[in-house]
């Protein structure tokens, strides 16, 4: 069990090492304006090129991050949009972005992630190409009644405890009186 131990504290070492090893980009919205700074291994990433898709999958804003791997945009309107990086000449999954109330965004911190996502690319004749992605903004929340069929379920279970405590009520009752089953004699 000892030798075990040293293997084990060295491949959790190396694995947390290697989740760290790619790049990540963190986001802040300020006045509007949604900043970036994109780095690996804690240090600034000055070759990051970033594409900024609006919620209908147009090009929104693009351009390069600068020599402390900093960057900024425009907020775009509706609620979702989404940011491609592309570092030398590699190309990160893109990230999908949701915008909260024009002053926050989430998420705020991604890893980056490359040709992890199937949804983002189609192979064709060995080629990856990424074809645009529209996202629509999630729909208004409808207040109706719950009509399931599994509706009932706590009401047939209400029933069930009501009725089963109710016998037990009567049986305990029914054992505390005392019966005679004598009968009365008429006079004769």
């Amino acid at each position: 069990m000892r030798s075990a131990l040293p293997a084990f504290v060295a491949m959790m070492l190396s694995a947390t090492t290697v989740l760290t090893a790619e790049p990540q980009i963190s986001f802040a919205v300020k006045n509007r304006w949604v900043q970036f700074t994109l780095t690996h291994d804690d240090k600034p990433v000055t070759n990051g090129m970033v594409r900024v898709f609006d919620g209908f999958g147009n090009t929104f804003a693009e351009g390069e991050t600068g020599t402390n791997g900093q960057g900024e945009f425009p907020l775009p309107s509706g609620h979702q949009f989404r940011v491609e990086i592309k570092i030398g000449d590699r190309a990160a999954d893109p990230i999908p972005v949701t915008s909260i109330g024009g002053n926050r965004i989430v998420p705020e911190r991604v890893l980056l992630s490359f040709g992890l996502a199937p949804c983002c690319r189609i192979v064709s004749r060995g080629l990856v190409e990424r074809p645009t992605t529209v996202i629509d903004p999630p729909p208004e929340p409808v207040h109706h009644k719950e009509s399931s069929s599994t509706s009932w379920l706590p009401a047939a279970g209400a029933l069930v405890l009501l009725v089963a405590g109710t016998t037990l009520i009567l049986m305990a009752f029914r054992q505390s009186i005392p019966t005679e089953n004598t009968l009365a004699k008429e006079p004769s």
